[in-house]
């Protein structure tokens, strides 16, 4: 039975065997969104939250007066120190940092992996100082893959370029670590769950794929004429303390 403890195990153990190779299958598109965001809130002490190999980081060196990063992941933390030394193998939702501490949290393709979001949540929210701010990115629209799943599983099997490489053990593992990519997460359960914590000002942006394939390309002109946040592969959340 799958519980928050057991996919956490799983994202540990899968980041762990693939952190080598990691870094060729990011999507770097995505993180011109990203800079603009760092560079709108920079200033401040900047937390990444699932830092992974420190990409993020090395972005927000740019912008923050102190990076610090987090991850469950001791493979993906040994690459992330060439970055910042002031990385810490940690559970995102129990760091080992005072509360009230950063200005900024950053949480890149991070909430699908959890089991439950909340604690996350909770934990971001300690940490932050008064007027904060939290930003998350790249997480699957569940009401995009309620409609698109035909789609999506068509694209999973034949058309995912990064899983050329894995063997069956990682593919079965990423499965379990990615554990919310099959069915997306709510946006607007995820809204009211920033709001119930106490976080003020939370606003969802949705995403198309920085590279557009053909199905999308359609996808982007219908929704033209539809207007619908379901036609949306991703959002991010942007919320205040």
């Amino acid at each position: 039975m799958d519980n928050y403890q057991t996919i956490l195990e799983a994202n540990r153990e899968y980041h762990n065997k693939h952190a080598c190779d990691y870094d060729k299958f990011t999507m770097m598109g995505n993180f011109r969104r990203v800079e603009e965001v760092f560079k709108k809130y920079g200033g401040g002490n900047f937390l990444d939250i699932g830092c992974g190999t420190g990409q993020q980081m090395e972005v927000a060196k740019k912008y923050f007066k102190e990076v610090s990063g987090v991850d469950c992941s001791e493979g993906m933390l040994e690459l992330a120190k060439r970055i910042s030394p002031n990385v810490f193998l940690a559970d995102a939702a129990n760091t080992p940092f005072n509360g009230s501490k950063f200005d900024f949290i950053n949480c890149f393709s991070v909430l699908h992996h959890c089991f439950e979001q909340l604690p996350i949540i909770k934990e971001a929210y300690r940490l932050l100082k008064g007027g904060g701010v939290f930003y998350s990115d790249n997480d699957p629209n569940e009401n995009f893959y309620h409609i698109f799943n035909w789609w999506l599983k068509f694209r999973r099997k034949f058309l995912r370029e990064k899983d050329r490489h894995l063997n069956k053990e990682l593919r079965e593992l990423e499965k379990k670590a990615e554990y919310h990519q099959k069915n997306g997460l709510n946006p607007n359960i995820l809204k009211y769950e920033f709001e119930m914590v106490g976080f003020r000002n939370v606003k969802i942006v949705y995403h198309y794929p920085e590279k557009p394939d053909l199905f999308t390309k359609i996808i982007i002109f219908l929704n033209k004429f539809l207007k619908s946040n379901s036609f949306y592969y991703y959002f991010s959340i942007i919320a205040t303390k």
